[in-house]
């Protein structure tokens, strides 16, 4: 349970990396769990990185590449709000996708955009 700065309270789920650093450590992903995934963003990066992803009218379907998967809320948002989009997702760790799978209940439609490899090599390639 996590309540912002207007007194607003929500049952959030987060995933963090390394050791414990406190409740208001940042959150690689994050969701809040009332709900669907891909409904809303919770972090104003995946907010801002659909934001610009989406927001070219001229050309009808982008091609967007997303690089870790975190809790899957982004792609599940562009998975959503922009159908036409070629989505590929490169996450480094199959436990990533097995946690955004368990845990955030991502979609296994997202799946077919997700390959397991390293992002840098990916990028080299």
């Amino acid at each position: 349970l996590k309540s912002d700065e207007d007194g607003q309270s929500a049952r959030l789920r987060g995933t963090y990396h390394g050791c414990w650093r406190g409740l208001y450590a940042e959150a690689v992903g994050e969701m809040d769990m009332s709900k669907k995934i891909g409904q809303d963003l919770e972090s104003w990066t995946d907010t801002t990185l659909a934001g610009l992803s989406v927001s070219n009218d001229n050309q009808k379907s982008a091609c967007i590449l997303v690089i870790g998967l975190a809790s899957g809320q982004l792609v599940s948002f562009l998975q959503r709000h922009s159908p036409n989009a070629q989505l590929q997702v490169v996450e480094a760790s199959s436990a990533a996708v097995d946690i955004a799978v368990r845990h955030y209940h991502l979609h296994p439609s997202v799946l077919d955009c997700v390959s397991i490899m390293d992002p840098l090599e990916y990028v080299k390639s």
